[in-house]
C-alpha cells in the first residue's frame, strides 16, 4: 500500500509529550478542586 502522507508536521512522540505536559498542568491547576469536562463530538 502506498502512503498518502507527504509530510509529518507533529511526531507521535511530540504529541505524547504535549499530552503529558497538559495533563500535569491541568492536575496542578485544579488540585483540590472538582473538575468537570464536557466533550463535544462533531460528525459522530
Amino acid at each position: 500500500m502506498i502512503s498518502q502522507i507527504e509530510e509529518v508536521l507533529v511526531t507521535r512522540e511530540e504529541l505524547m509529550n504535549k499530552a503529558k505536559e497538559l495533563g500535569k498542568r491541568i492536575s496542578n491547576d485544579y488540585e483540590g478542586k472538582e473538575l468537570v469536562l464536557i466533550g463535544v463530538l462533531k460528525g459522530g
